[in-house]
């Protein structure tokens, strides 16, 4: 109702405006000069005072309608400024949900990232729970089951992988001691058909079985040092086996076969490795003190920086298939011969060409497209 009304008054006073403009534009000259207009005397400067006058009321009315347009130019704008201050209102607000949605959205997310690794580790945890249990029940496959079922733990968790390392060495250190003797506990599944005397047997199937999933676990970063001191794993096959850093202090490992075996950083103080085969092994770094070598097989066995000291049955001609260095560490009755001398040099002569045979294949992929720009710069001459 009020918008009509306004609306009507606009119309009318924009009618009335109109009329007298009309009016004063037509008759304002003779109201206002009228007695000089009318003077006879004047006559010819008359329609200069009518002109006059009606030009004035013109400028008048253009700068009253400037005068308008500029205050409706100016309304316009403060009502713009108005809508964008609101907009930008409405826009901070909307910024500010956004945060405050994205900030919820995260906190759910992490929420819901907590709950499911509490989930998933309450099922390792339960799944552990029951490996533990396996492990120590009276029935073979039951323990086999467990040992398995700790090697799926170890690949699924990251986080569990030092503890399941830990218990599956324990469980070898606890089944398969070493007598005082020098001999394992008896298997009568598996003998080795020694003399009665010297009887030993290869480890228990379980023993095995725990001996095969540490050799194979996944290649993580360890702090600690797989402990196998002082067990009877004669005749282990640990082919491959990742055993860096190991500590096997007095281990029984005669017969065994560790060929291709990881075993850098080693400790083998004291170790029984007669009849071993560690053809292709990496003993780099390892620490061999009055360790028993008689017999062992060392074709191509890597002894870089290897320690060997008041070994038993180690010989110069079970050492020459072996990968020899200048800082392979022989006892010097060893490292005095003439044939561990030129095998030193023979080795390091081999890694020497092996490396020059890298480089230079490595600058020849470099120099390739020097090449090829030189051929394509040959065509060019040719055409040309």
């Amino acid at each position: 109702m009020k918008s009509k009304t306004k609306r009507r008054l606009s119309w009318g006073g924009s009618t009335a405006a109109t009329v007298f403009f009309i009016v004063a534009l037509m008759w304002g000259p003779w109201l206002i000069e009228g007695d000089h207009v009318r003077d006879n005397t004047l006559a010819p400067s008359a329609g200069i005072i009518i002109t006059g006058l009606r030009t004035a009321i013109v400028a008048v009315l253009a700068g009253l309608i400037a005068l308008g347009s500029l205050h409706l130019s100016y309304r316009n704008h403060k009502i713009s400024l108005d809508q964008l201050r609101e907009t930008q209102k409405q826009f901070d607000l909307a910024q500010r949900q956004f945060a405050q949605t994205q900030e919820q959205f995260a906190h759910t997310q992490a929420k819901d990232q907590r709950q499911e690794e509490l989930t998933r580790e309450g099922q390792v945890t339960d799944r552990y729970v029951e490996a533990i249990k396996l492990l120590s029940a009276d029935g073979r496959m039951q323990c086999l089951g467990g040992l398995y079922s700790l090697e799926r733990i170890m690949r699924d968790s990251e986080k569990d992988h030092a503890t399941v390392v830990e218990v599956l060495a324990a469980f070898i250190r606890a089944h398969a001691p070493l007598e005082k003797g020098g001999k394992g506990e008896k298997d009568d599944a598996h003998p080795t058909g020694a003399a009665e005397d010297g009887y030993r047997f290869v480890p228990k199937e379980e023993v095995r079985a725990a001996l095969t999933v540490l050799g194979r676990r996944p290649p993580r970063d360890e702090s600690f040092r797989v402990d196998l001191s002082d067990t009877a794993l004669h005749g282990a096959q640990l082919p491959s086996a990742r055993l860096d850093r190991a500590n096997l202090f007095g281990v029984d490992l005669s017969e065994a076969d560790l060929s291709a075996a990881r075993l850098t950083g080693a400790d083998l103080t004291a170790a029984d490795l007669s009849s071993a085969d560690l053809t292709g092994a990496d003993l780099t770094g390892a620490v061999l003190h009055e360790t028993d070598l008689t017999d062992v097989v060392l074709k191509s066995t890597d002894l870089d920086g290897t320690t060997f000291q008041n070994v038993g049955g180690c010989t110069v001609e079970s050492l020459l298939p072996a990968l020899l260095s200048s800082s392979t560490k022989l006892p010097p009755e060893l490292a005095n011969d003439q044939r561990i001398q030129a095998r030193i040099r023979e080795c390091e002569s081999e890694q020497g060409s092996g490396r020059a045979a890298t480089m230079g294949l490595a600058g020849r992929l470099e120099e390739r497209p020097s090449g090829l720009a030189r051929t394509a710069a040959r065509s060019s001459d040719i055409y040309t």
